[in-house]
């Protein structure tokens, strides 16, 4: 960071020129200069400890005490003190109370954060290349006491070397801002208003410069690069990841949220977000709970105060659930993947067998309308933001985020989730089956287990056409669970053996931990194996039998074709019925002509014929299929 130049004494004429500018220093023996300092550019500056200036630096109107302070600085208006720092090249820093750090501040390293559950016993442990795997891990894989042991000893000893003291890095801006106490703050990162910062690192690069912003005050705390924390926002115990935005007053204490995250108005407490968490509004508390991929409705609430010994109670949102506005879910609960809640919810819910379903609020009860949400134009858009919405730079993602809606994970929920149902359908004797905290018309199982099936289906067949009819090797374990950690998803074989690798201490630093989380994350020969495990087991499939494989070839078309009609009928409510109501003022009769002036068609709708260019991709993959194994028989 800093300069080569060597330091030398200041000479008598340059403390003379500083004496005459307003300068005092009891020492100044102890203030060290490099080549090209000009002492002109020094005024009303009390020194006091050892204190280095590099070339081409201004200071005025400011106290420095033992600190290194680069070339082509400008400091200019330090009411307090700028004390114990290490500050390189080009940074600015301009009207702010103090600066202070203590000589062996870990900046928020080590910093404890209990998620899940507000009564602890997850806590996660901060430090600078904390991702959402890693998190996730931490915080839900408690039962496994040696591998929790293992994986804190490698995060302990990384923290334990890494550099003490506080630094502002080059080309960093600090203006404006009250109170920094041992705070890093990373290269070409901003600080503009903030009020307090205290015990902190904001992680900074030239291609992804950190944000901080007015009124903000946060304590025990690591801003990830690219990440905006803005307004007035509150935060105590807290990670906000890569390019996650947090502003309008949002209040967090014990919070880890990941990447591209957006936290704004509302309150989080004891939360693990997982990238790409959503919520906007300022009525809206997260409480012990787990989310990722999630999108919070206004009023949304969460409540675990339904105890006697303490906060223990969780909730776990798999990937993609949203919640309506004034939905409440007293926990513990658990809701499925892509799932959208509605209402109040009060038993308890466990629908974590039944991904793309609906919970909603009948009376007193609530009901599961299982599968609901799998031909929804919403859930496919879902998949496609995610990708065009990732902001960080390719080259430097600390999350590995698989943001795909239909994966091994969902599609094997789906499968387990139409046994379930077809079990739970038998054994049912009256018109409604009661589960799981909630109820369910029976004849909806039926409908909803064939629809998983094929959905289910779809996605192996088109798994399976991305070899070109080339025959995927055996699936490599007797474990055929996939697990979502964090965002990541990945066999649950291969997760164990990580696990049991950090166990072993074969897996003994952050780097090589980090290294064999993105080899988890490239998983697509597992996927193909997987998918042919997943035709041969549920639909009697063999790549090798060309009639039964021209028999699930006309089935996956049929899928194809019913799945895009479903879109385009779940489109079309958007430009039908009384959509245009409220449009049309002051034009009699003319509500859907401005309808379509404002918001198009169906047919110019560019997502929508996005989305018809995909299905039609896959119905010709479908009819590929259908012409080489009919050939074949």
């Amino acid at each position: 960071m800093e300069t080569k130049k060597q330091t030398r004494e200041l000479s008598a004429s340059e403390i003379a020129v500083m004496t005459a500018n307003g300068c005092e220093c009891a020492q100044w023996g102890d203030i060290t200069v490099k080549e090209g300092f000009e002492a002109k550019a020094v005024r009303n500056v009390v020194f006091s400890g050892r204190v280095t200036i590099g070339s081409a630096t201004v200071i005025h109107n400011a106290v420095i005490d033992n600190s290194s302070i680069g070339d082509n600085c400008y400091i200019r208006n330090i009411n307090d003190t700028l004390s114990n720092y290490t500050v390189g090249n080009d940074v600015r820093i301009v009207n702010c109370g103090s600066i202070t750090a203590s000589p062996d501040a870990l900046c928020g390293r080590g910093t404890k954060v209990s998620v899940i559950n507000e009564g602890g016993g997850r806590e996660v442990t901060l430090y600078d290349s904390l991702n959402s795997t890693v998190a996730y891990m931490m915080a839900v894989y408690r039962w496994q006491t040696d591998f929790q042991k293992s994986l804190s000893a490698i995060i302990d000893r990384h923290i334990s070397q890494t550099e003490r003291g506080a630094r502002i890095d080059n080309n960093a801006r600090v203006e404006n801002s009250l109170i920094l106490h041992d705070v890093n703050v990373g290269e070409s990162a901003t600080i503009v208003g903030a009020t307090r910062l205290t015990d902190g690192t904001v992680m900074s690069s030239p291609e992804m410069p950190a944000f901080v912003g007015a009124g903000v005050m946060a304590e025990h705390f690591i801003f990830a690069e690219g990440s905006r924390v803005d307004t007035s926002s509150v935060l105590k115990h807290v990670y906000v990841g890569q390019c996650t935005q947090v502003g309008s007053g949002f209040s967090g204490e014990h919070m880890l949220a990941f990447a591209n995250s957006q936290l704004f108005n509302g309150e989080a407490v004891a939360v693990l977000a997982g990238p790409f968490t959503v919520t906007h509004h300022k009525t809206t508390l997260l409480i012990a709970a787990a989310y990722s991929f999630y999108n919070a409705g206004s009023a949304t609430n969460a409540s675990n105060h339904h105890y006697r010994l303490g906060p223990l109670h969780q909730a776990v949102y798999d990937r993609g659930v949203k919640t309506g506005s004034g939905s409440y879910v007293l926990e513990p609960a658990h809701i499925g993947a892509f799932s959208m809640v509605v209402g109040h919810h009060k038993g308890h819910p466990d629908t974590s067998a039944f991904p793309f379903s609906y919970l909603v609020e009948r009376g007193d009860e609530s009901y599961l309308l299982p599968a609901q949400n799998l031909k929804s134009i919403g859930v496919y858009r879902d998949g496609q933001k995610w990708l065009s919405r990732d902001a960080r730079r390719p080259d430097r993602r600390t999350d590995h985020i698989d943001a795909s809606v239909w994966n091994p994970y969902t599609v094997g929920a789906m499968l387990a989730g139409a046994d379930k149902l077809a079990a739970l359908a038998a054994e049912c004797k009256g018109d409604v089956v009661m589960t799981g905290g909630f109820r369910m018309q029976k004849a909806f199982a039926a409908r909803a287990a064939r629809s998983y099936r094929q959905a289910a289906l779809m996605w192996i067949m088109r798994t399976l056409a991305e070899t070109d009819f080339e025959v995927p090797g055996n699936y490599p374990s007797d474990d055929e669970t996939w697990v979502d950690l964090g965002g990541l998803v990945a066999p649950r074989y291969a997760v164990q053996n990580l696990m049991t690798s950090i166990e072993r201490g074969e897996t003994d630093s952050i780097d090589s931990l980090n290294k064999n989380i993105e080899r988890l994350s490239q998983t697509q020969t597992d996927k193909r194996t997987w998918a042919k495990l997943m035709l041969q087991r549920h639909y009697g499939g063999d790549l090798a039998d060309s009639v039964k494989m021209s028999e699930l070839s006309k089935q996956w078309l049929d899928a194809e074709t019913d799945y895009k009609k479903s879109l385009a009928a779940d489109a079309g409510k958007e430009y039908g019925g009384r959509v245009s109501v409220g449009y049309g003022l002051d034009g009699d009769g003319k509500s859907e002509a401005d309808f379509a002036a404002v918001r198009g068609s169906v047919d110019n709708n560019e997502s929508l014929n996005e989305c018809f260019v995909q299905c039609d991709e896959k119905i010709r993959a479908a009819e590929k299929f259908i012409t080489y194994f009919g050939k074949a028989n």
